[in-house]
């Protein structure tokens, strides 16, 4: 959740020029992973077994 908090206001306080696409490619891979494995254990928690 924070890593969302943190990219939105990344994008929204930060100016184009000092934008690093390295930091939003390394934040984007943190927070996909994190999403995925919230879906994989509410997922099992509901008893979806996947």
């Amino acid at each position: 959740m924070s890593d969302n908090i943190y990219l939105c206001s990344y994008e929204a306080t930060s100016s184009w020029k000092s934008r690093s696409l390295a930091k939003e490619l390394v934040t984007g891979a943190v927070a996909s992973v994190f999403l995925g494995f919230g879906s994989l254990f509410l997922l099992l928690a509901s008893g979806v077994y996947v």
